[in-house]
């Protein structure tokens, strides 16, 4: 059972001879509007509401501003009709209680960060989803290859410092390469055989070939909720770089690929979860 990594989401990508390779974890879970109308089996929000439902009365979703869409709010409160929302903003130096939208003081028994940290405070106590332990590593791609390195293909890769190393290095790979930022989300910072944009340090990374589906791009982004495989859909794009926000739309997963990831990824998790602890 995780502490920790309550909700984790993770990217993968299969050659052409269907070998599976891992890219990246995130701290908050996304594509869930996106891929909802695809999803067999469980539902990833009706999973954490019955996680949460277990930790007690007092549940809340904090979300970054005012300004967002409140769509995992929404969602989770279909199974929570007692689900309070809070703002960050208002939360900013709260260690103890936390200030919902109506203004009411309580004390939290489980949170759904979404989208931003708060105190730290908190995570000690209760179950956060997902705190800043888990964050500091998944927000880091070297971290989190250098923690699962053991555990699961990654395309080979290199840190790289300057431009110097880059053009050194970069000749190993030829064309097929991809550049992406240590840290970065929503696909910011990721370049397919192209050297603009980006500062260093940065990862040169081989470049995963898929066989194309319906002349398309994809990988596949896996949902695991307290340490247990939950669900995965495809991310079908034009565009190499296949984020939801770039465009990508979400299409089933094959079963014998499925069947490939849910030992794989509960293991990630089991990895990412313990480093959270220490």
């Amino acid at each position: 059972m995780v502490k920790k990594y309550l909700f984790a989401t993770l990217d993968f990508i299969f050659d052409e001879n269907e070998e599976l390779y891992f890219l990246e974890a995130n701290s908050v879970p996304g594509g869930m509007s996106d891929a909802e109308n695809v999803f067999k089996g469980h539902q990833p929000m009706k999973e954490i509401a019955e996680f949460m439902k277990k930790q007690g009365k007092e549940l809340c979703v904090i979300s970054t501003s005012r300004k967002n869409k409140f769509w995992v709010y929404s969602h989770l409160k279909e199974y929570l009709p007692h689900l309070r929302l809070c703002y960050r903003e208002d939360n900013r130096t709260n260690r103890i209680y936390l200030r919902d939208v109506n203004n009411e003081k309580f004390k939290p028994s489980c949170i759904y960060r979404n989208g931003n940290l708060i105190s730290t405070s908190f995570e000690s106590k209760i179950p956060v989803i997902n705190p800043k332990s888990v964050v500091n590593i998944t927000l880091n791609r070297i971290k989190t290859y250098q923690l699962i390195s053991k555990h699961a293909n990654i395309p080979p890769y290199y840190v790289i410092r300057n431009k110097k190393q880059l053009n050194s290095k970069i000749k190993e790979f030829g064309s097929d390469y991809v550049i992406k930022g240590i840290c970065g989300s929503y696909g910011d910072e990721t370049y397919i055989s192209k050297k603009t944009g980006f500062g260093y340090p940065c990862i040169l990374q081989k470049r995963i070939f898929p066989k194309k589906i319906k002349n398309q791009f994809w990988d596949v982004r896996v949902f695991i909720i307290n340490g247990k495989y939950n669900n995965a859909v495809v991310r079908l794009s034009k565009n190499p770089v296949t984020n939801f926000c770039f465009g990508a739309k979400a299409h089933h997963l094959p079963k014998r690929l499925e069947n490939k990831l849910k030992k794989v990824s509960e293991k990630i998790v089991r990895v990412i979860d313990l480093a959270a602890r220490k």
